[in-house]
């Protein structure tokens, strides 16, 4: 807290000092057109020392200097193809208007001679942080993903964009969706040269774009603009390639752009692990997880049909589990089909449309190890070892659309629907044993397979209305969300205890789901202008969630060979709803360089649940609660801004969490729903701060975030010393059971600082990282209370060659040092280290010839024995390019020449630490040919 007050101290003294200065304004445009010119260079330097800052003009080809005493000044202002213009001045004790500032067109044509000039890297404008791709000299072939990992702040990491520390969850092409919310796929299948600049700022929903007040609900977006010459083209890639043992990949992107209609087809086969898997594509999704990839797991989110959704070690709401789930190329080995199409138009003045359909079907072969230490008063030594081999099959079809529709120049519509549907069938087999001390408590076999469907629908309707008052709006959102999900199972498993007790059983069952959801909302929302830069906010809101499960699971009758043995543990049916209302009022004030609104609303809600299998019971809970939130925007000079948020929310319990039927799909690690969850609190506060040197080219920014949430939605493990029954439940001595209950004291902090400017000496840019992080999770493990903290620390460069389109390196390094430390076992204590460095080169020489090489080197220290590995992994290539404007490529790529490829991770939850290994492809060669397509329009 003192930090918090010494630095708005830091910035208020700040704001008094630039506010007591003078400043410098003028305006850039082009002498034969007066066409502003947006994004030229302007220096100011001070006499007689010549010492200097700079900055780039806006869209409207203005510039101001504040924060400057009175002397003698020289601003110079360039643009590349005009000539530059140097201007002398004297700052009294008044602020410096020099108005219009002509610059005249070169005489010497570009086509001509080389022009060089330096573009700035990165400035703020308003709450967008611009880069200017000039600044980055990237291979001709270079995908815009190539593009941005040069950029300081800018990171991809294990298949997730972050910028500034935080996902990426939207990359637009020219201010308009693209590939809904496919973040990776948009940036691997744009080609880098065809983007002039690249605008990372946190999208507000359409309702506060609107209205202009904050509803906390902001994402994370890149927004790619591209060449004017190149927005009326035909672009694109197709590739393919063989290699040994039938390996083999082929795809391509078609890009044809004609004006306001764009039109992209993108489509892959390869069974060398490279999928294009998103959020949506995970229909069904329903909860945490302990890890990914495995079948059993994949069940449980899917749709849980052994009697439960949850698997052990994750409860509320997506935490950790979705992540682990989505495929990437490093879990297990698939085969993948994907095809995408991308529309975009204008279908008359007042209609624009997007619209894109993505299809994919994989086949994946995932082999997993598990090593699980548990979190235990006064003991340790109690692991849990598993081997896992999981085959399945997963078809999704995903459908976006966006049509806004400009009724007058007062009032609009916009209606946006999305649809997705998935099929999965697979099957696994798993093996696994808990030991204590050395000595064996138990093991067991299972064999599960599974059949399921499933179904998302979402539609959002969107009015707006401008008043003649400016500052008037009234805007009403409804929105619905229809799912379903159902299908069946098998499950097969043989399980014994060992001493004292010995005990030996086994499973045959079959399981059948139903699910259902349904949910509808409304919000309304009125804003007056009360002065000249204020406004006030009334808004309502509600929203009605209706879940539905109804989890069946059969016994085998040995006597007639049919599974109709119905069996009460773990099988249920359960319906709940969940109601809220909000009624708020905000106020916003906004100037030039300052904007802050305020908002607080009433919360009602009520929770009711109603069991009718096994038993019948109904509970009803009704929570009120105050909603603030708030957001500040300061500028505090041309090329530096401080925001700072606040925001609230409630989260209800899922009906999975509710449920009180068994995941027994695993006899070993069991898990319980709990119908008497409460809903959970949470608080979040951030503040970031970001400045920008025009002439150095250097960007600087922070970030810093802390989160608590009251009646947090934990979990309560217990792990049986010998066999008994729990909550109802069977188990077996040393199994696991796991229960959601509702706990007090989480809390999360996390921050991150980037410096990133070039080297002009090595012609490279230099991206500085450190980040860290501390959080403290409850849980309760065999009832008693344990918080388990987890303080992280991260240290990364980034050294991206600028030399030229035929050699481009990026060098990076990044450390993540991480601590485990639980109450109940401080004995336990633990540090681990990963480090990972990587070079990687382009090199385009003779004409041609083309060298290719990615070295990456990364280390494991602090985790269980047999897992701390030390791993090469160089992919390397040789090609040829020919045919006109190097079309056409020949290349051989040998990937993972050293044999030295694997995946391990380690997972960290409240009641265990656990290190996987899954399998991954090898040392393979590919003969690739590809041939690039460019027809674009009239260079200006």
């Amino acid at each position: 807290m003192r930090f918090i007050v010494t630095s708005l101290l830091f910035f208020a003294v700040s704001g008094s000092l630039f506010s007591q200065s003078y400043s410098i304004r003028g305006r850039a445009v082009s002498e034969s057109d007066n066409v502003p010119l947006r994004s030229a260079n302007v220096v100011l330097f001070q006499l007689p020392d010549s010492s200097s800052r700079g900055m780039v003009t806006d869209a409207n080809g203005r510039f101001e200097f504040s924060g400057v005493k009175p002397g003698s000044y020289v601003v110079r202002v360039s643009y590349i193809g005009f000539a530059t213009i140097n201007r002398e001045i004297t700052v009294r004790r008044e602020d410096v208007m020099l108005g219009r500032i002509a610059l005249k067109e070169d005489d010497i044509r570009l086509g001509e001679v080389e022009v060089t000039g330096k573009a700035p890297a990165a400035v703020i404008k308003d709450d967008t942080l611009e880069y200017d791709a000039r600044a980055y000299k990237i291979s001709r072939d270079a995908s815009a993903e190539n593009l941005v990992e040069k950029m300081p702040g800018i990171t991809v990491e294990s298949g997730t964009v972050k910028s500034q520390g935080e996902e990426v969850r939207k990359v637009m092409v020219d201010n308009r969706e693209f590939f809904g919310d496919d973040a990776r796929a948009v940036l691997r299948n744009i080609p880098a040269e065809v983007i002039e600049k690249i605008q990372v700022y946190d999208r507000q929903s359409e309702q506060s774009r609107f209205t202009g007040f904050s509803d906390g609900n902001e994402t994370k977006t890149i927004n790619l603009i591209t060449r004017e010459f190149m927005r009326n083209a035909t672009f694109g890639k197709l590739y393919g390639g063989a290699g040994e043992n039938e390996l083999y990949r082929a795809g391509g992107i078609m890009n044809f752009f004609n004006g306001d209609q764009r039109i992209s087809l993108l489509a892959m086969t390869n069974n060398v692990n490279e999928q294009n898997f998103s959020i949506d594509d995970l229909l069904g999704v329903m909860g945490g997880s302990s890890r990914g990839g495995a079948m059993r797991t994949m069940m449980s989110r899917l749709g849980g049909l052994a009697g439960g959704m949850r698997p052990p070690g994750g409860f509320g709401g997506f935490g950790g589990g979705l992540g682990d789930f989505m495929v990437t190329a490093s879990n297990g080995i698939a085969t993948t089909h994907a095809f995408g199409i991308n529309y975009m138009d204008k279908w008359s003045e007042n209609v624009e449309a997007t619209a894109s359909y993505f299809f994919n079907y994989s086949n994946s072969d995932a082999r997993n190890a598990v090593l699980r230490e548990y979190v235990l008063t006064g003991q340790s030594g109690q692991l849990y070892d598993e081997l896992e081999v999981a085959e399945s099959t997963n078809m999704n079809h995903r459908m976006n659309l966006r049509v806004e529709w400009s009724i007058d120049s007062l009032n609009s519509l916009l209606y946006t629907p999305r649809l997705s549907a998935q099929a999965n069938d697979g099957n696994s087999m798993t093996s696994a044993a808990t030991q204590f001390a050395g000595m064996g408590l138990n093991n067991g076999f299972s064999s599960f397979s599974s059949d399921l469907t499933g179904m998302s629908v979402r539609n959002e309707l969107l009015y707006r209305r401008r008043f003649e008052t400016r500052g008037r709006t009234f805007s009403l959102r409804v929105s619905n969300d229809l799912s379903n999900n159902d299908g069946n199972n098998a499950l097969l498993s043989r399980y014994e205890t060992f001493g004292q007790g010995a005990s030996l059983d086994s499973l045959d069952q079959r399981g059948k789901l139903d699910k259902r959801g349904f949910t509808i909302g409304a919000d309304a929302q009125y804003t007056e202008p009360v002065a000249d830069k204020m406004q006030v906010l009334v808004r309502y809101e509600n929203s009605w969630n209706d879940n539905f499960s109804d989890k069946k699971t059969y016994n085998l009758d040995t006597f007639s060979g049919l599974y109709d043995i119905l069996d009460p543990l773990i099988s249920n049916e359960f319906a709940s709803n969940y109601f809220t209302q909000q009624a708020g009022a905000g106020l916003r004030y906004e100037d030039a360089d300052f904007r802050i609104n305020v908002d607080a609303a009433w919360q009602t809600a009520s929770l009711r649940s109603e069991q009718q299998y096994p038993y019948t019971s109904t509970l009803d809970r009704t929570f009120t609660t105050i909603m603030p939130r708030a957001m500040m925007r300061w500028k505090l000079s041309s090329s530096s801004e401080w925001h700072l948020f606040y925001r609230t929310r409630t989260s209800s319990p899922s009906v999975d969490q509710l449920q009180d039927v068994v995941d027994n799909s695993n006899p070993l690690q069991l898990s319980i729903g709990n119908p008497g969850l409460d809903q959970s609190y949470t608080h979040f506060i951030g503040t970031r701060f970001s400045t920008t040197h025009a002439e150095s080219g250097g960007y600087l920014f922070t970030f810093f975030s802390a989160s608590a949430t009251d009646d947090y939605v934990g979990s309560s493990s217990f792990l049986a010393r010998s066999d008994t029954t729990i909550y109802g439940v069977p188990m077996l001595r040393g199994a696991q059971l796991t229960r959601p209950v509702n706990l007090s004291g989480n809390y999360s902090v996390r921050s991150f600082i980037t410096y990133g400017r070039p080297v002009s000496w090595l012609k490279s840019n230099l991206n500085l990282n450190l980040m860290g992080s501390y959080s403290r999770m409850p849980s309760m493990i065999n009832e008693q209370m344990n918080y388990a903290y987890q303080p992280m620390l991260g240290v990364g460069v980034v050294l991206a060659s600028n030399i030229s389109e035929d050699f481009d390196f990026t060098l990076s390094s990044q450390t993540n040092v991480n601590w485990v430390e639980n109450s109940l076992r401080a004995d336990a204590d633990q540090r681990y280290i990963n480090q990972t460095t990587r070079f990687r080169l382009n090199w385009i020489f003779l004409g041609g010839l083309v060298f290719t090489s990615d070295l990456a080197h990364n280390k494991y220290s602090g985790l269980a024995e047999g897992y701390n590995d030390e791993v090469l992994l160089w992919n390397l290539s040789f090609g040829y390019k020919f045919l006109a404007d190097d079309q056409a490529e020949l290349k051989l790529t040998v990937f993972d020449v050293l044999k030295q490829n694997q995946n391990i991770l380690r997972n960290v939850t409240e009641t265990y630490i656990e290190d996987t290994r899954s399998n991954v492809l090898q040392r393979y060669a590919l003969l690739t040919f590809s041939y690039t397509i460019r027809s674009f329009g009239p260079r200006r």
